[in-house]
């Protein structure tokens, strides 16, 4: 894909936001945060203004190389007495982390 990688920064105790730049000098962001133990909700924003297409080419090759497929939907909840995240907004791809 072409994203040199500038840094990472722990925004809170269960988001880490990382940054980079495409080779034609976009600003990458992208936000990891904790749901659970088992979940991790990835945010990618490509741009200022945003570049769908080169977003969701990332979201699919980072569940490529964790072996799942993205959904749009957010996870059940995955313990007792946890609540589900609300749904992710349209734009936006959740990956369930395992």
């Amino acid at each position: 894909m072409g994203i040199a990688y500038n840094g990472n920064i722990r925004k809170t105790s269960n988001v880490e936001l990382m940054e980079g730049t495409t080779r034609d000098g976009k600003t990458v962001k992208i936000t990891f945060t904790s749901m659970s133990t088992q979940v991790t909700k990835v945010n990618v924003r490509v741009g200022t203004f945003g570049d769908k297409a080169l977003s969701l080419q990332f979201q699919k090759i980072l569940s490529q190389h964790l072996g799942m497929a993205a959904s749009a939907v957010a996870p059940a909840s995955t313990a007792p007495g946890e609540t589900a995240a609300p749904p992710a907004q349209a734009q936006q791809q959740t990956i369930p982390l395992q």
